[in-house]
């Protein structure tokens, strides 16, 4: 049964990615920007992982550190990052520093091109378009018009954090960076193998909870190994009876000292989903250090608890 112990870890490699995860408002954003730009006879732009770490990190770096103080701009970073910082002016002076930020953060090609709203209240996706289609230079960048109409946009990234709302827009389409012929390290994420009894009943459980299977074996009709996914997190699961003999060292048993801790943006409306379809062990709550959480326990007894650094 090693076979399968290896097959695990090879769909892993191969079948998980990396995900930059939106937010909820930072999604309804995206899609309304899609919307907006299908019914002016556009085509949607594909999300970037790349531009949407830039536009997160830069959200975050605007409130703060308020790197935009008059005479800058909002188009300005602060000294406070693993970037280079400067005072973006009305008359674009510093446009060398807005288009190298996807090179200086990430692995993307290309120049980046910004447009950014600020809101007294919390931005908000709704507020955030509005004010860029009342400004017509703002609105030009989304449409494509004016100076941008030879631009065709392959990579939009979307940040939105308390007062402030950005997008980036890309020519380059983002591709992961290869890998040069050097050894490098690189390790990405852990995807805990959980043994289970009913792998059935485990399936159901967790699409409960939203994840998908990518990968059955021999197949999902009489599987005893899945992968299943949601978002950026993977987790494998694995009947005891797969094992036969080997890695004794495992507990024949369901359950056990177990807590599983995913991370996870839109705790709130997450948790009003799934509360009456699992068993909740604790209730929605902040915590003393500051992260919000629940906890629910699944159909094989092991624990999992949601959180969000909610600010």
């Amino acid at each position: 049964m090693k076979q399968y112990l290896l097959l695990a870890l090879f769909l892993v490699i191969t079948s998980t990615s990396y995900s930059q995860i939106l937010t909820d408002e930072e999604t309804k954003l995206y899609n309304l920007i899609m919307e907006y730009r299908k019914a002016n006879g556009l085509p949607s732009i594909p999300i970037s992982t790349s531009l949407t770490i830039v536009a997160q990190k830069h959200v975050k770096d605007l409130q703060n550190n308020h790197p935009d103080n008059e005479p800058c701009n909002m188009h300005s970073w602060s000294a406070k990052g693993n970037w280079t910082p400067c005072c973006y002016t009305p008359d674009h002076a510093q446009a060398q520093c807005m288009w190298d930020k996807p090179r200086e953060l990430t692995s993307y090609k290309g120049n980046g091109f910004e447009i950014a709203h600020w809101s007294s209240n919390n931005a908000t996706a709704e507020g955030a378009l509005d004010g860029w289609k009342n400004s017509s230079g703002h609105n030009a960048v989304i449409l494509n018009q004016g100076i941008w109409n030879s631009s065709t946009w392959n990579a939009i990234g979307v940040g939105i954090y308390e007062n402030y709302a950005v997008v980036w827009f890309g020519v380059e389409k983002d591709q992961e960076s290869k890998l040069n012929n050097q050894i490098q390290i690189n390790m990405e994420s852990v995807s805990p193998n959980i043994f289970v009894n009913d792998i059935k009943e485990t399936i159901a459980f967790y699409k409960i909870l939203g994840f998908n299977v990518n990968a059955a074996v021999p197949d999902e009709e009489n599987p005893i190994f899945v992968l299943m996914t949601c978002g950026s997190t993977t987790f494998m699961f694995q009947t005891f009876a797969s094992l036969g003999n080997d890695l004794p060292q495992i507990k024949r048993q369901d359950g056990g000292s177990l807590l599983l801790y995913i991370q996870i943006k839109g705790i709130r409306s997450f948790f009003e989903t799934i509360k009456d379809k699992v068993t909740v062990l604790k209730e929605l709550e902040k915590t003393f250090y500051g992260a919000t959480e629940f906890s629910i326990i699944d159909n094989n007894s092991y624990i999992l608890t949601f959180a969000e650094d909610e600010k």
